[in-house]
């Protein structure tokens, strides 16, 4: 059997509305992974823009930032195992 080929995804890219953003985090929410839901954070953070994101919540860049760089990680290492 040929080995299955893949190329690389962003959710990130295909985001393009608050609607969308809300739709994404409420799935997130859905599936009960503290790690899922930090990984949809970061890739809204990511359409959004760091700073817009800062300014949105309040929050300072770096908070944001930090978070979706874990759950990135977080979220490659759990589809490594599978």
């Amino acid at each position: 059997m040929a080995p299955t080929k893949t190329v690389p995804w962003d959710a990130a890219e295909h985001i393009e509305t608050e609607p969308d953003m809300a739709a994404y985090l409420e799935a997130a929410l859905q599936d009960d992974d503290p790690a899922f839901v930090a990984a949809a954070l970061g890739d809204i953070a990511h359409t959004k823009g760091m700073p817009q994101l800062a300014r949105d919540t309040g929050l300072g860049r770096e908070i944001p930032h930090r978070s979706g760089t874990r759950a990135r990680r977080g979220r490659c290492a759990r589809q490594g195992s599978l």
